[in-house]
């Protein structure tokens, strides 16, 4: 949704160079010289748009390298290649939460195709890497499988708060093991909870379906808040969790 973008505004509005390394600029020139998800684009394009003076840096070959070894562009041809779907959600992943005013921004939508379970799982990996202090998860369906699929991931000095309205599976004997690695988890159930949502520090992302069925058996969408809306949402997580029992 970020192609065509000019570069200049695209990264004043949703990236930080400052902390973008180079295969990673690369990536956000690619998208902004995009202009639809299935643009073909070529290395002479690359070079000729490349802007030292808003990158920050001088264009390496080794960027374009990296950026094909992490998956985020494919080859289609000599000189030739594709922004792929796992290039796209990686840099949704390390977008700014809010716009420039640091306020109310806007939301940023991605959709997860049907069987594209594997892509959303490793998007939602790379979301709970970067947490720092703490993860709020609302989700009504759970199952033992959210541990190793996504939880793990998450620093362990980093307060974890899962809320769910029904367990499957070996749910509570994994729970227990999982705590003697992640102390800082605690789990609550509420009877009527039907959202799918969580918090990562101060970054609000709204869920389609439950984390353990995403993108199995129909198209999986996730929406990322910005700060004012995250706000709300991390408000009403802790009303839920208020009302819920242990």
């Amino acid at each position: 949704m970020l192609c065509g973008v000019p570069l200049k505004a695209l990264i004043r509005e949703h990236f930080n160079t400052r902390k973008l390394n180079g295969p990673e600029k690369l990536l956000v020139l690619c998208v902004s010289l995009a202009k639809n998800s299935d643009d073909v684009l070529t290395l002479q394009q690359i070079k000729k748009a490349w802007a030292k003076t808003i990158l920050g840096l001088e264009y390496n070959p080794s960027m374009l390298y990296r950026a094909k070894t992490e998956g985020w562009l494919n080859c289609v041809g000599e000189g030739s290649f594709k922004i792929t779907d796992k290039g796209f959600n990686y840099l949704g992943s390390i977008t700014n939460a809010s716009g420039p005013s640091g306020d109310t921004g806007s939301t940023k939508l991605h959709i997860f195709h049907v069987g594209k379970t594997h892509t959303f799982d490793k998007y939602m990996r790379m979301i709970l890497q970067k947490a720092i202090s703490e993860v709020l998860i609302a989700d009504s369906y759970v199952d033992e499988t959210i541990f190793d699929n996504l939880l793990d991931q998450i620093p362990t000095t980093a307060k974890i708060q899962l809320l769910y309205r029904k367990k499957q599976g070996a749910f509570d004997t994994r729970v227990k093991r999982f705590c003697h690695e992640f102390p800082k988890l605690t789990t609550k159930c509420h009877s009527s909870l039907h959202d799918r949502f969580l918090v990562v520090d101060d970054v609000g992302y709204i869920i389609g379906p439950s984390l353990k069925d995403a993108a199995r058996n129909s198209s999986a969408t996730l929406v990322i808040l910005n700060k004012t809306d995250t706000k709300k949402l991390k408000s009403f997580f802790t009303m839920l969790w208020s009302q819920a029992k242990p």
